[in-house]
């Protein structure tokens, strides 16, 4: 696994690099928009906030079932 930590780092990198700019584009679309249309483009938001929230429920889920099963198998 140390091998292939690159990778990961890689992978981290460009995931927060990418999150970032699209933070910003979004930042300047919405700053380019009117009082009355801001809301509206928060409004766009709503399904992809619950999403990512039951999937970070289903993480918490499956850390419990993780942890479950290691303390369950015995160890020397």
């Amino acid at each position: 696994m140390k091998n292939n930590n690159w990778v990961l780092w890689l992978i981290g990198i460009g995931s927060v690099v990418f999150m970032s700019i699209v933070l910003w584009q979004n930042y300047l679309y919405a700053s380019d928009l009117g009082k009355d249309y801001q809301g509206l483009f928060g409004d766009m938001f709503g399904a992809s906030n619950a999403l990512f929230t039951g999937l970070s429920f289903v993480g918490v889920i499956n850390c419990y079932f993780i942890a479950e099963a290691r303390i369950a198998t015995p160890t020397e």
